[in-house]
This record gives C-alpha cells, structure tokens and sequence, in this order.
C-alpha cells in the first residue's frame, strides 16, 4: 500500500500536512476525487490565483474531505472553507431532521459541531489554520435533499423546509445554491441544545437529575485538558450561581433571570425544555413558579473544590473557550461557538452524480486550455489529471495543491498541444516506432462498415480511444 508523499511528483507544493493515506473500497471517493477537481477547476475559472486545496486532511478531523483556502485582501491569515463530501448510490436519498439531530451518522451536526469546536479550540495546528486564519464556510456536499417536512422538533411540528432554511445563492466553486439556517426559526432552540450537549452535557443531566428527583453527581472524565477545564467550570457555576445554600434550591437570580452568565443560562434553557416536556401536569404554571417549588437533592461534586482551587480567581462565568487562530471568536463562550458553526454552515444539496461531474470538469478544462468540449485531447488531459490527484490523495504526507500546480499542470498539457498543432497522430509518431493512435482510431471506424455488429464494435473501440492515448502520453513524457 501506498504510502509515499506525493511531494516526490512534484505535482502539489503547498504546505505540507498530514492525510489519511489510501483506503480500499471508501463509499464515494470517486465522486470526492471528481469534486475536488471541478472545485479546483472552476476556482482557476474564477481567477482566484492564490487558493490551495487539501483533501483528507488529518487534523480537520470530520471536517476533512476538502480544505479550501484562500488568501484575506488585508494579507493578514487566509479565509478557510471546510467541505464534507456525502454521496449516496440511491439518487432518491432523503435527509431528515432525525438524520441531522443523530450523535452519529452522515449529517449528524453535533458531530460536525464537535470537529468545529475542536478545531477551533485548539489553535493553531502548524497544517491547518495560522494565525489570522478565519474559518468562512463550512459546507456540507451532496446528491441527497432533505425531506420537506420537519417532524422532529420538540417544540414544532410539520415545519416546511422554507421556514428553517433559506437560500444563499449560488458559490462559485460549486454547481448548486446553498442553503443554510435562517436566523430564527421555531426548533432552532432544541437544535441548539443539541449542539451544546455534544460538547458538554452537564446541564442537560442535571435536569434530568432534578426532573425525576435524583442527585446530579459530578464524575470527572479523563478527556482533553480543556474539555475537562470546562466540566469544572460548569460545577463551579452551578454551586456559586445557581443553587445557593445547601444547594437544595434555585437562588433567586437564576430564578429571575437576572443578569446570568451565558454557563448559567445554558442550564436554565435545559430546564425550560425539561418544563416544556411536564407542562400537560400543570398548564397554568410559570417557568419561575416551577423552578420556585423544585426541591433540590444537593448535588455531589467529587474533588471538584480541589481541581477548581488554582481558578477560584478566575472569572469561569462565561466558560471561555480558547481559540487561537480565529481571532473574530477569541474568548468566545460556548454559546457564541454554536451560534457561529449554524452561520457558517451551508448545505448545497441535489448535486451531480459521478459521471455528471466529470463531465461538468471536462466543459471547465475545455474552457480553460482553449479546446472543444467534445475534443478528445480534453479527455486525456482529464485522465492525466484525475490520476495524479488520486496518487496525491492517496498520502499519507502531502501538500497542499496550489493554484499554481494546477496552471502549471495545464500548461504543461498546453505545450504538448501547441507543440503538435493539435495533429495528435504527429505527436506520437515522433515519440513511438508504430502508430498506437492510429490503430485505434482505425478499430473506431472500421467496425462501422460492418452491419449490424459493427456500431456496437465500433462504440467499445472509441470509449477505448482515450484510455490508449492517455496511456502514450504519459509514457511520452517520461521518455521525454
């Protein structure tokens, strides 16, 4: 297996980072490897000259079929688009709301969330985002479309798509219009909690524990030091703002809302969805009247006072998250993070299929090199293409394919075709003793004279005609 960087082909020359190597029979890499071709095409299309692809890009975790980066006008950082490649063999695929609430699976956001979060949280990794790096899009890619009724809200039912997304126009790197959540809109508080609860369920068990009358107890967990940092924090809220005495009761300023602390409102907006769910039991009662009469079993901490002793003058009220590399977030509370991750998120959906794709890139690479769509010369130049980004995706160690590599790759071919004035036949008879390409030209139309097999015969030959040149061309070259 495969396993070299592809920095000895020379054929990407960006940063270096660190990939997934080769993986036999991965479900829809073919179709990521033919996206990530049109996306790098139509960017060269765009006249953005300064962009760089990465593709399965270790340390984007979920997030890492294609990194898209593009330099800021200001030279400070660069703006960094993640996109996920989800393709399904069954055209008639549908996405539901259950599909995206899910902990796991294809288009679970709280997993996706979990991947922002920690790549946010962790800085500056030296092969992905650097200093003055924004985060500008994250894009979800694929075949499938939702379903167009949303029936798995708590709070709202028979929600239309139209009133929880809404379009965004159409990006230049990718066929479709995106779509993305609308600022508002009935269930985005049940998303949310989703969300946060990927990150930190502390609430959410707390009011469970006060739903059925149990004591919360607190469990430290052996995850990353700041996961951990944030557990704590959380505690030392809930004791210092939200329970107060023997902590058996709400303290009023939780009770009222007043002035609250993003961690503590984070456990007040668990135990609203914990009093949504309840009030069928008591229709006339108030939020504050039902946390006024809970009687509270003082939760149990654990060593809590003692991990906590080093932060007793630390101001743990908004649960900072560090983030170093996206200065806009810096010091931003979980809260701001989830808020941040539904904005940038877009969905662009009913994309084409594999054959389609492909087809999509050959029309750019036609446009692009000065050829006709239908030339066969296109296809060559396609295959070559597409094979030295399989090798490249295929490391375990590579760089990041430039703007620059993929021009130069092009005009490589160019000169090849400049070179022979688009006489294909001269071009290999000068390289090759036989004429390799004129045989199979002659087996493409000779078999049409012979009738009624001859058409069929003849099809298989031409299908054949470019797979034959590609297969000179490239052994022309390094005989060259």
């Amino acid at each position: 297996m495969a396993t070299s960087s592809c920095t000895s082909s020379g054929f990407a020359t960006g940063e270096k980072f660190e990939g997934h190597g080769y993986r036999d029979n991965k479900h829809g890499f073919d179709y990521q490897v033919s996206q990530l071709i049109l996306i790098g095409l139509r960017a060269l299309k765009s006249g953005t000259h300064n962009f760089e692809l990465g593709s399965d890009v270790r340390a984007a975790d979920k997030w890492d079929d294609i990194v898209y980066r593009v330099p800021k006008d200001d030279g400070e950082g660069r703006w960094v688009t993640f996109i996920q490649v989800k393709h399904f063999s069954n055209p008639d695929k549908k996405i539901s709301m259950k599909d995206l609430l899910e902990s796991d699976g294809a288009f679970s956001l709280p997993k996706y969330f979990k991947s922002y979060f920690n790549i946010k949280r962790n800085g500056s990794p030296t092969d992905l985002l650097t200093s003055g790096d924004i985060i500008k899009d994250l894009i979800v890619l694929t075949n499938a479309n939702f379903t167009d009724i949303n029936d798995n809200f708590t709070l709202t039912t028979d929600n239309t798509l139209h009133e929880i997304f809404e379009t965004l126009g159409e990006y230049p790197i990718v066929s479709n219009n995106a779509i993305g959540f609308k600022s508002m809109f009935n269930g985005k508080f049940e998303l949310v909690l989703c969300l946060k609860r990927a990150i930190i369920d502390i609430p959410y068990q707390f009011a469970l524990c006060v739903k059925n009358k149990r004591q919360f107890v607190y469990k430290a967990k052996a995850e990353h030091i700041t996961e951990g940092e944030l557990r704590r924090r959380y505690c030392l809220q809930l004791k210092s703002e939200i329970l107060y005495g023997r902590y058996d009761k709400f303290s009023e300023k939780f009770i009222l809302d007043e002035n609250l602390s993003q961690v503590a409102k984070h456990f007040r907006d668990e135990l609203y969805a914990i009093f949504q769910e309840e009030r069928d039991k008591k229709p006339q009662e108030t939020f504050t009247e039902y946390l006024e009469r809970q009687t509270i079993m003082p939760p149990k901490f654990g060593n809590l006072d003692r991990d906590c002793e080093a932060n007793t003058n630390d101001d743990c009220g908004d649960s900072a998250v560090v983030i170093g590399a996206d200065s806009a977030d810096r010091d931003g509370c979980l809260e701001d993070v989830v808020q941040d991750f539904l904005a940038k998120l877009k969905f662009v959906l009913k994309q084409a299929d594999y054959p389609e794709t492909v087809e999509m890139s050959m029309k750019e690479l036609s446009l692009l090199n000065g050829l006709d769509e239908n030339d066969p010369m296109t296809q060559i130049i396609y295959k070559l293409l597409r094979d030295e980004v399989n090798e490249w995706m295929g490391a375990k160690s590579a760089n990041f394919l430039t703007a620059n590599d993929l021009e130069m790759f092009l005009r490589d071919r160019r000169r090849l075709i400049k070179n022979s004035n688009k006489d294909y036949l001269t071009l290999f008879q000068s390289r090759f003793p036989f004429n390799v390409v004129g045989t199979a030209l002659v087996f493409s139309v000779i078999p049409r004279l012979a009738w009624p097999f001859g058409r069929y015969l003849a099809r298989l030959c031409a299908k054949m005609v470019p797979q034959v040149m590609s297969l000179c061309l490239s052994l022309s070259e390094s005989l060259a």
